[in-house]
């Protein structure tokens, strides 16, 4: 049986993309109202790496980075 989440990040896609692009920082949009968190807060954390990672990744070279470049 599938276990109820702890926790539910809500964002609209505009804003997942500016995170993601790093335009936008996920404190600020949590403090803005951007990103609701139900459940456990220090959830957003996850989010927060995500996002990280995926602009690490758009900041590499090569061949294998290129759909987070492409995206960012």
């Amino acid at each position: 049986a599938a276990q109820e989440p702890n926790a539910r990040i809500e964002l609209d896609a505009q804003t997942f993309s500016r995170l993601l692009a790093g335009e936008l920082d996920v404190s600020t949009a949590q403090l803005t109202g951007r990103v609701r968190v139900r459940g456990e807060g220090h959830s957003v954390f996850l989010l927060k790496a995500l996002c990280l990672q995926f602009q690490l990744l758009a900041a590499k070279r090569g061949w294998t980075s290129w759909p987070a470049r492409w995206f960012a």
